[in-house]
């Protein structure tokens, strides 16, 4: 594997768990609330 897979690996995981973790905050923010004004 050369220096730039690697980097672009690299920098694919570290977008993923970025989006992850985005992505969960927006899910707890959405149904939170909502659960509990309902």
């Amino acid at each position: 594997a050369g220096l730039l897979e690697l980097f672009g690996m690299g920098l694919v995981r570290m977008i993923e768990t970025r989006y992850q973790a985005v992505s969960t905050k927006l899910l707890v923010r959405k149904n939170g609330p909502n659960k509990r004004n309902n």
